[in-house]
């Protein structure tokens, strides 16, 4: 079965290039990590980069993958085994297009040491108002790495819930949206955030946005004129807008 229009395909590969690309130029993944983003044609499957460090994923790089997990042309051996996070949230959730898996290192302080992340400036909003934590111990005590198994995955998923991003102790955030765009701009800002938080508590009690203010910000930000903005800034910085 054809997977759809091919000039459809190849935009969608090259729109997760640049998106891989300007994470990394932005700190929010290093060697490690991945963004994704559904299949433009095919819902029940989703497109994510073979284990490489995002700086450095090409178009030729970008593979197909089923609803489980399992790449479409199968038997490959350079996978990798975080895919099953992205896999259990497009599961969970069908109106999700695209989701990031981050060592974003600003963020694993608070995995680890319990501390909610909280929106601290407006283009924070999109974290919501506390950033729940998965801690893999606490159902899974094998050893196994985080996020490593479909189980694992579902799991995160659960813990998400509704949101948009959700800490993974010991190994940095999970981000999921609607766009891969509106994807990458929650992962950059989380890590943001998670920095100037740290900052923030050494100074004195923090006043962190309100719920008024999540939902005003949020709304915005996620604007054509907000997201556009931005994408065109990173793309430039990430050296990606001639892909």
């Amino acid at each position: 079965m054809s997977d759809g229009p091919v000039d459809e395909i190849l935009g969608a590969r090259r729109h997760l290039v640049a998106a891989n690309r300007i994470l990394a130029r932005e700190g929010a993944l290093e060697v490690f990590g991945h963004a994704s983003l559904r299949h433009p044609t095919r819902p029940d499957r989703f497109l994510m980069a073979r284990a490489k460090a995002p700086s450095m994923v090409g178009p030729g790089d970008i593979l197909a993958f089923e609803a489980d997990g399992t790449p479409v042309d199968g038997g490959r051996q350079d996978l990798a085994d975080d895919r099953f996070i992205d896999a259990a949230i497009y599961e969970a959730r069908p109106r999700i297009g695209a989701v990031v898996v981050s060592d974003a290192p600003d963020a694993i302080p608070f995995g680890v040491t319990g501390t909610t992340l909280h929106p601290i400036v407006h283009m924070s909003a999109r974290i919501g108002m506390d950033v729940p934590i998965w801690d893999a111990r606490e159902r899974f005590p094998d050893g196994a790495t985080p996020g490593t198994t479909i189980e694992h995955g579902r799991d995160i998923a659960r813990r998400l819930g509704d949101g948009q991003a959700v800490l993974i102790r010991g190994r940095g955030a999970v981000v999921a949206a609607g766009t891969v765009k509106e994807a990458v701009m929650v992962a950059v800002y989380l890590q943001v955030t998670a920095a100037l938080q740290r900052e923030a508590v050494g100074l004195g009690a923090v006043r962190y946005l309100s719920p008024a203010e999540v939902a005003l910000f949020g709304t915005t930000l996620f604007s054509p004129l907000g997201i556009d903005r931005a994408w065109e800034y990173w793309l430039k910085r990430a050296g990606a807008d001639s892909l």
